[in-house]
């Protein structure tokens, strides 16, 4: 089957698990999260900085930039997609 991928534990765990396996600096359950935020994430900043694509990419990046670094701290009882927007 071209194109199907097996799912990974990482693939199936909650953002916010993924969050405690970054904080642990694994970085498959980085890549899981921003694969599943990244364009929701790039379209909302977007918006909010008038259409500007290359500003948006570059908060986009600053963003999970963030989240890499804070996700030691990160309380898993949150929600993660709360979190990231606010």
């Amino acid at each position: 089957m071209k194109g199907k991928q097996t799912p990974t534990p990482a693939m199936e765990a909650t953002d916010e698990a993924l969050m405690v396996r970054i904080g642990q600096r694994d970085k498959t359950a980085f890549d899981v999260l921003y694969a599943r935020h990244h364009q929701r994430l790039f379209r909302y900043l977007y918006r909010m900085c008038w259409q500007n694509g290359p500003l948006a990419e570059d908060l986009l990046q600053e963003v999970f930039l963030r989240v890499f670094r804070s996700a030691a701290g990160f309380d898993a009882q949150r929600s993660f997609v709360t979190w990231v927007f606010s």
